[in-house]
Parts: structure tokens; sequence; C-alpha cells
């Protein structure tokens, strides 16, 4: 959101996608994976906060804009994060993800994408999708996004979906926004946010990473803090599943 939350920022975020675009070939890269916050407010018509100069519509118009770089050549995979919705912080699950990252604007997701489930609004939307791909490195792979702090009725989707014959061989890897909290790599229990139904990062571990088989890494964003120090925007731990299996879960903001 530091990227587009000021007009004269929005050329850095044209400048990431723009290196990746220039480097697919190059590092081989099969997909950009972003976990979310891709705007300040995402509902805002106010531009005279210290904050940002932006309305939520022109924010939203600079991240489109930073992806559209990458669009029919290589899959990108985001996360919703808080700042993506309600009005300014995630007072309700409105958002205008779908909008402005409609399904149909990147032809590498046609081949890739298995399954999705609706958002809060009832759309259908890849805010929670999941993508499948084959690499002769690493074999089968599956990546499932989420929506900020996932209601039950997507983690329930998550794990039927994982648990299927077709997956179950798959290493899997979620991503959701709000996940550990910064250096302790605590898995956040609470927060303030009101958007509701919701299940924060140990709710999720509880309910869909540890008894799943399969899903050995998780990636967020989220939490850091304004510091030279690299610790204070990173955190990682490993713990195992109920099939004794390593689940890697790191956070980097």
């Amino acid at each position: 959101q530091g990227y587009t939350k000021f007009d004269m920022n929005q050329p850095l975020f044209d400048l990431c996608t723009a290196w990746i675009e220039d480097n697919i070939d190059q590092l081989n890269i099969k997909a950009v994976l972003c976990t979310g916050d891709i705007v300040e407010q995402n509902d805002n018509l106010d531009t005279k906060q210290k904050i940002t100069n932006q309305t939520g519509h022109e924010m939203w118009m600079a991240a489109s804009n930073a992806f559209a770089r990458l669009d029919n050549k290589v899959p990108y995979i985001i996360s919703g994060g808080n700042h993506d919705y309600g009005y300014k912080r995630a007072e309700n699950g409105m958002t205008y993800f779908p909008k402005y990252f409609p399904f149909e604007r990147n032809s590498t997701w046609r081949d890739i994408l298995v399954s999705a489930y609706p958002n809060r609004n009832g759309v259908e939307s890849i805010e929670n999708a999941a993508f499948e791909f084959r690499t002769p490195t690493w074999g089968k792979i599956l990546v499932i996004t989420s929506e900020f702090a996932p209601r039950d009725e997507v983690l329930n989707w998550a794990k039927e979906l994982v648990a299927k014959d077709r997956f179950k061989k798959h290493k899997v890897f979620f991503i959701t926004h709000s996940f550990l909290r910064e250096r302790t790599a605590e898995r956040i229990k609470e927060e303030s946010y009101k958007i509701t139904p919701r299940n924060w990062g140990q709710d999720i571990w509880d309910k869909l990473i540890e008894p799943s088989s399969n899903i050995l890494m998780v990636l967020c964003g989220h939490t850091g803090k304004p510091s030279d120090d690299f610790a204070d925007a990173v955190a990682y731990r490993v713990d195992k599943n109920h099939a004794g299996k390593n689940v890697h879960q790191m956070m980097f903001n």
C-alpha cells in the first residue's frame, strides 16, 4: 500500500513488476505470490489525509496497472489484506478486488485454476482460489490463496480441496495475509479489525494447516515495524502437522 497511496510513489510499484517481467525467462519464474495490502484504503474519497493523496479507486487503478505488466505472461496470486477491505480499515468485507482483478484479465490463470470460492460479498473471486503447477524439480504443487482473516467456509473449502485424491500427493502452499507476528513468529490469536466472521493465524493453523497432511508452507505478510532492522519485517517458524511433516511458515513485509 506504500506504493499506491501517493501518486509519486506509484512508479515504484511499476518498477517491481517491470523487473519481474524482464526476468521471467532468465529466472524461470513460474508464479508471483503477493500477500496483500495492495492499496492503503479500499473505498476512500478523502485525498487530504496525511497518509494518502489518492482516492480508493486511484489506488486500485495504480495496483492494477502495475500488475498489468504480468498479464498473459505469468500468473500472479494475491491474498487480500486488511487494507483491501472495508472503507479504511477492514470494517466489513466489501472490496473492489474482483472489479480490478477479474479472472479474465490474465490468460495464464486459465490452465492452472482448479477451484475458487465466493468472497464475503458472495462473488466468486480469485481472492479465494487454488492454482495447480507441475514442475520437473518440485513435482506437483498446489497454491491456495485466501481472503483477509478467512471465514470458516473458506477454511473448510481449502481443507476439503487438499484432501481430494487428486491433490493428496501435491506440495501445498497456503497464502494468507495475517498469520505470524514479526520477530517472535508467534501465530496471531486476536486483532482489533471489525470484519466478521473471521479467523486469525492460530485459528487458521488449528482448523486447516495442522490437520492437513500436505500443506507444507504458509506465506503471510501484514505485520512488521518501520525500522532499518530486517528482523522487524520478517518471521519464520517450523512446526509439524498431524502427519508429522514439517510446515514452514514465513512472514515477509
